[in-house]
């Protein structure tokens, strides 16, 4: 009895690092809402594209995403790679301009997509704005040509077919409004989306103010959405009348991540910091912090060993402060890691162009 005791208790100094750990996620276990990504584009850079699927006539410009040319016959998509946390609400804001107007007097105009079909979707070109014929997804168009049931040539308008192929037709017509300014004119437009299950809310220009077009909308109930999330993007489509479609700045914040993402005090940091992970080691969450002396675009990633990046918490302009923020060691489609060391980057860069890169490793036990 003695020997075994003995054998036993030098077992468990042998071993007594992974003790402790297995001890300690009894205390330190979160149960909440995973960390969802948020991010902010003020301009568009070649070193962005690697964060989106650009299809057909897409492509950049300068620093703006073009959708199209200003001829006949071209459908351009533009989707974020990750799929987005929508079914709970979401804010999203973005600035469009529509330039070169030609043809038969300009059209057919562009739209904002929520789809769960495919990362490179796309759908007919002319007046179906490149989304007719996408399953599974709503758009919300900003229309510059008078089709057949459109109610004129300078609309917003809401349209879904719920998991079937959408279509601008009017019978997938949820909600329009006439009373906007003109959409082509060539001047920058901002556009802001907010979608507070059941309504959906659209305003253009006047962001403070009411919004031009309220629908009431579930999305969770309209598509059949993956654990919550859907891909998000922008389609347009000219024909014999045609334009030129920028999105110039778009910037995304799921509602879920109030809360998650965390500003934590009021006072400055004298300095750039990313701190240790806690809990480390952790099941099934754990809390990042880190701190900015200075507005800066933030980046915040986990990666593998092999350097293969597996989730964005955070790609976004933030103001200085100390931040949290939250992850539940799955990777940017929702499936969980394996247990392992990861390693998580927090880049920030200032308006003044100054630099601050910096890695810790975290370790993930199931």
């Amino acid at each position: 009895m003695i020997r075994f005791f003995v054998k036993t208790f030098v077992q468990i100094l042998k071993h007594r690092t992974q003790y402790v750990l297995f001890l300690s996620l009894f205390w330190f276990v979160f149960f909440s809402t995973p960390c969802l990504a948020q991010f902010s584009y003020e301009q568009f850079l070649v070193s962005d594209l690697a964060d989106f699927q650009l299809v057909q006539n897409a492509t950049l410009e300068g620093t703006k995403i073009r959708l199209t040319l200003n001829s006949g016959g071209q459908v351009g998509a533009l989707w974020y790679k990750i799929k987005q946390q929508i079914d709970e609400g979401f804010e999203t804001e973005f600035t469009f301009q529509i330039t070169d107007i030609g043809g038969w007097g300009g059209g057919d105009g562009f739209a904002f997509v929520i789809q769960n079909y495919t990362l490179d979707a796309i759908g007919e070109g002319g007046g179906d704005i490149g989304y007719t014929g996408i399953p599974n997804c709503v758009a919300i168009e900003f229309d510059t040509w008078a089709n057949s049931g459109d109610p004129n040539s300078n609309h917003i308008a809401v349209h879904t077919q719920g998991t079937s192929a959408n279509t601008s037709d009017k019978s997938a017509l949820i909600g329009y409004t006439t009373d906007i300014a003109p959409l082509d004119d060539g001047a920058l437009h901002h556009v802001k989306i907010a979608y507070t299950p059941p309504l959906l809310e659209i305003y253009l220009d006047s962001l403070n103010s009411a919004p031009a077009l309220s629908v009431t909308l579930d999305l969770s109930d309209t598509l059949q959405l993956d654990e919550g999330r859907a891909w998000i993007g922008f389609t347009a489509g000219t024909g014999a009348a045609y334009e030129k479609h920028y999105i110039l700045s778009w910037k995304y914040v799921p509602a879920s991540s109030v809360g998650i993402q965390e500003k934590l005090q009021n006072q400055i940091p004298r300095q750039f910091a990313l701190l240790q992970n806690y809990p480390n080691p952790f099941n099934p969450t754990t809390i990042i912090t880190y701190e900015l002396p200075k507005t800066s675009r933030v980046s915040l990633t986990i990666y593998n060993l092999l350097g293969q990046k597996v989730r964005t918490l955070i790609n976004t302009h933030q103001p200085a402060g100390q931040y949290q923020v939250q992850w539940d060691g799955k990777d940017d489609f929702g499936n969980p890691l394996a247990s392992g060391i990861y390693l998580y980057e927090l880049k920030a860069r200032t308006v003044l162009k100054e630099n601050f890169i910096q890695v810790k490793k975290l370790v993930f036990i199931k």
